[in-house]
């Protein structure tokens, strides 16, 4: 999984038409930084691109 700058994460491996669980470690980012959401589910479709924001 890479992060672009615009905070979009590309995946390789998701499912289409099934979830997909995309989470963050978030143990090896720094303390000053607030991660409101870690984990987000989503459910590629013909329409999407297998990007999620995370």
């Amino acid at each position: 999984m890479a992060i672009d700058g615009n905070g979009y994460a590309v995946l390789t491996a998701a499912d289409a038409w099934h979830y997909n669980v995309v989470s963050l470690n978030t143990a090896d980012i720094g303390a000053g930084l607030d991660i409101p959401q870690a984990q987000k589910k989503n459910c590629p479709d013909r329409e999407s691109h297998r990007q999620s924001r995370v």
